[in-house]
């Protein structure tokens, strides 16, 4: 669809940066990260619910601490990822921290990705977390649920950034915009630039 000034809106869209395609052994180690993370999960979530002390009356208070604790966490952990380092940097840069300041300027290069491209490096980065898990104590109470809950919430906040309890889903659509975005790196910093 032609825009009043006779610029192409698919032609502009091709010049907006766009996260790196991934092949065949990249896929494969994606796959075993997801897997990988997905039992650790899904062996906390097995040991979270057998462990008696967790039958207590306080269990909520726990629950929810766990949930904003994951949640402000995640959101440091994206405004790190958007604001400081380079693109550039190794291993991290190019599979971390390019497609984290995409998405703000090209958001239809991120939907247009599959599973494992756009979970695959979350996977590997949590599960370091997901293993330290194993050495908090599940004799008290509060330790068992608080650790493995913010452990599991993190992961789960990592994977579904659409729920937020502390920016709304509208404050991080204004986040996210092409205008507002302010990264290094030699991103558009505005729709002008784009054009």
């Amino acid at each position: 669809m032609p825009k009043s000034d006779g610029h192409d809106f698919a032609s502009t869209a091709e010049l907006l940066p766009q996260h790196d395609e991934i092949y065949l052994f990249r896929r494969l180690l994606e796959s075993l990260w997801i897997g990988t993370a997905l039992t650790l999960i899904g062996y906390h979530m097995v040991n979270l619910v057998s462990t008696p002390s967790l039958r207590s009356s306080w269990i909520l208070f726990v629950v929810l601490a766990g949930f904003f604790t994951a949640d402000f966490l995640s959101g440091m952990i994206h405004w790190t990822a958007d604001t400081w380092f380079s693109d550039t940097m190794p291993i991290l840069g190019q599979r971390v921290l390019k497609p984290f300041r995409v998405h703000h300027v090209n958001p239809d290069d991120f939907l247009r990705r599959n599973f494992l491209d756009t979970n695959g490096d979350v996977a590997v980065l949590v599960i370091p977390f997901l293993i330290a898990v194993f050495w908090i104590s599940t004799k008290e109470p509060w330790s068992a649920a608080g650790g493995r809950l913010c452990g599991l919430t993190l992961c789960g906040r990592a994977a579904d950034k659409s729920v937020s309890s502390v920016v709304s889903p509208e404050k991080s659509a204004d986040y996210h915009s092409l205008a507002a975005f302010q990264s290094a790196d030699n991103y558009p910093k505005g729709p002008s630039a784009a054009s």
